[in-house]
């Protein structure tokens, strides 16, 4: 951060600017509200290529055509991730377990190989094809391919009269050589650390899906130790993370399915249970994940439409229009609670009928919640039945509708290239901040409620620290400040989900402060009606007010600041302004020209409404040009004085790749961040 009394940028040294390419023995996945490599945001194009999990012990559609070939049509049309299923009986059992069915002679350089030499092949064309890969324990033995196991490790269920599992006793497998193997928590731990240890060294392995669709009797947070599969979840992630000493992929956890009614934090009026196997993420709101190394956290819950299971809500008067408060309430939340990236690891069917209808409401919900990374199931085909695939039955001839489909939920996908030890990253979107995030949500989740005719927005007003709140509303607005002063502040309260903890109601609301004024405001502080159980983005002081941190303290016109909380009740906090500050605002434009050292520069600084975006072009010795873009963001005060947050771009508009970029600043900032501070005064970036 630099003090806003100064000078941003003296000079820009002459220098080559660095692409997104890094060493392949660098790579690091990262998980913080969006999935990073190197702390650089990707996009995801995901999907299933499923079989090592079947008696064939590898991926399917190898009798027909080359791996090669489906990894090709796979890049082409944008996707850069596969979920690969597979069975813990082919890792226990490395140098036994062969491939069935591949024609070598489409696929010569398969040819002897065991099913694990197989999947080192897939690792390696994957990789060449700029293709990440998820590892996913999808059973424990081929032979449940019928019946997938219950919990994370091999049991017998006993049924109710409804045909659900109630109960669950430790018990074995009969493998393919007829060994009873016991598949307990301590052999899938093992197993995945063998698995783990192996692939770590690959740049392209992505992560671990350690256990797919855990459901029925398996709870979240509360029963005992053998049906709790978040105490589980936890335990199998860090035994990775202790025993796989130089693995930098991420860690996906799914969801559970059904729970008995009124089970911890579940809101039975709203879901009617229609939980998926592995998509229930509700009891997130009362128990988080926590590991050993949180950065490699995703939550990936799985979704599907009427050709699997004909839910109750598929057959309501309002279909597809209720789905949006279902998902939210299923697992739409988890990212705005948790601060950690959500990857949807299943979804999919056909693209008629009432499951067509399905998938474009889905498609639809992600975009405007803007959780667009997915794993899409599958590429096998499945003519006629429940999922269908992005292949026809053989295995060339796409299936019509799918690709669009994908492209209109992830557009511009990151494309990864690998060039020798380097791998470059290109295309996708610009990071999107948290504030720009929660907004979207906001938006669509009016939208969503306003569409199932189950709450009204309020008028706002502008009469200082009054309150507005419609009872039953999700949605609620509160006026700020009074206009004649030049504040002006919206308060704006949606509606995120609702649900019973211990037969208490709680509800959890996403909540923006928007300047709706012509001036600044600083020093916000806003009274609560009532002590909330948990907040995010702000600061609850002891006398239930709430302040945002000095970093995002200031809210420029037309700017809003987010947060969230959650509390007992059935509706929204009363909430009263405390405390504005408004500073004042300039409008100017302004043009000059520096010279630097080997070249010139020409900066062009614009302000308006208190946030300015500076841009130098630089020329560097007749044969680079190099454009800085610099663009204000959050305004404060605090002991030193007046202070503010610049974002910086560095563009390449040179026909040349650039290798190394040098420069100063005219004074030193107070917190820098993605580059390094020399000891003669220049920052560079670091070496990857």
């Amino acid at each position: 951060m630099i003090n806003f009394k100064l000078l941003f940028l003296l000079a820009i040294l002459p220098a080559l600017c660095l692409g997104q390419c890094f060493p392949t023995s660098t790579i690091v996945y990262t998980s913080t509200d969006r999935i990073n490599v190197n702390g650089v945001k990707v996009d995801i194009k995901g999907v299933s290529w499923w079989g090592f999990e079947t008696q064939d012990y590898t991926v399917g559609g190898l009798g027909q055509v080359s791996m090669d070939s489906v990894l090709t049509y796979l890049a082409n049309n944008g996707f850069n991730l596969l979920r690969i299923p597979f069975q813990a009986d082919m890792i226990l059992n490395l140098n036994t377990r062969f491939p069935n069915g591949i024609n070598t002679g489409i696929n010569p350089d398969l040819q002897g190989l065991s099913s694990i030499q197989v999947m080192d092949a897939l690792f390696t064309k994957a990789a060449s094809h700029g293709i990440l890969i998820l590892l996913d324990l999808h059973w424990f033995d081929f032979s449940q391919s019928n019946i997938p196991p219950s919990l994370w490790y091999s049991s017998t269920c006993t049924y109710n009269s409804q045909g659900i599992c109630t109960s669950a006793t430790p018990s074995c497998v009969n493998n393919k050589d007829g060994h009873c193997v016991n598949y307990s928590e301590d052999v899938i731990k093992s197993m995945w650390a063998t698995l783990v240890n192996r692939y770590k060294s690959h740049w392209n392995l992505f992560g671990v899906d350690i256990q797919n669709e855990i459901h029925e009797p398996a709870l979240w947070g509360v029963g005992p130790s053998s049906t709790d599969y978040a105490a589980a979840a936890e335990r199998i992630s860090n035994y990775i993370i202790t025993n796989c000493a130089g693995f930098e992929g991420l860690i996906l956890i799914e969801g559970i399915g059904n729970t008995p009614s009124n089970t911890y934090c579940e809101n039975n009026s709203v879901t009617q249970q229609g939980f998926w196997w592995g998509g229930n993420m509700e009891p997130v709101r009362c128990r988080q994940i926590t590991i050993l190394n949180q950065a490699k956290l995703v939550y990936s819950p799985h979704q599907y439409g009427p050709s699997v299971y004909d839910q109750g809500y598929f057959e309501t008067s309002d279909f597809p229009n209720n789905m949006p408060l279902i998902w939210d309430t299923h697992f739409g939340f988890v990212r705005g609670l948790t601060g950690k990236a959500v990857l949807v690891g299943e979804w999919g069917g056909p693209l008629t009928g009432k499951t067509g209808t399905w998938s474009n409401a889905f498609v639809q919900y992600l975009v405007n919640r803007d959780m667009r990374d997915t794993i899409y199931w599958a590429v096998n085909p499945n003519p006629g039945g429940d999922t269908d695939g992005l292949f026809q039955s053989d295995w060339t001839t796409p299936t019509p509708g799918k690709t669009t489909l994908l492209a209109t939920l992830q557009p511009n996908p990151t494309k990864f290239t690998l060039s020798g030890s380097t791998v470059c990253l290109s295309g996708g979107s610009t990071s999107t901040s948290a504030a720009t995030t929660a907004t979207s949500a906001t938006t669509a989740t009016t939208a969503t409620t306003a569409t199932t005719a189950t709450t009204a927005t309020t008028a706002s007003t502008t009469t200082s620290g009054s309150t507005t709140t419609t009872s039953g509303s999700a949605t609620t607005t509160t006026g700020g400040t009074g206009s004649s002063s030049g504040c002006g502040l919206a308060i704006s309260q949606s509606l995120a989900g609702s649900w019973a903890n211990n037969n208490q109601p709680q509800v959890q609301y996403n909540v923006a402060f928007k300047n709706t004024g012509t001036t600044a405001i600083t020093s916000l502080k806003v009274g609560l009606g009532a002590a909330p159980n948990q907040v995010w983005s702000v600061t609850l002081n002891s006398d239930n007010s709430v302040t945002f941190p000095s970093w995002a303290n200031s809210i420029a016109p037309g700017q809003e600041l987010d947060w969230g909380y959650i509390a007992n009740g059935n509706g929204p906090l009363s909430m009263n302004v405390i405390q504005p500050s408004c500073s004042g605002s300039a409008t100017s434009s302004t043009s000059s020209t520096s010279s630097t050292t080997g070249g010139s520069a020409s900066t062009t600084t614009t302000t308006t409404g208190g946030s300015t975006t500076t841009t130098t072009s630089t020329t560097s010795g007749g044969s680079g040009h190099l454009t800085v873009t610099q663009t204000t963001g959050s305004q404060w005060n605090d002991n030193t004085g007046a202070n503010i947050q610049v974002n910086v771009v560095f563009s390449n508009n040179s026909p040349s790749t650039v290798t190394y970029l040098k420069f100063t600043l005219s004074q030193v900032p107070s917190q820098i961040w993605s580059v390094s501070a020399n000891s003669d005064g220049s920052y560079t970036w670091p070496s990857w």
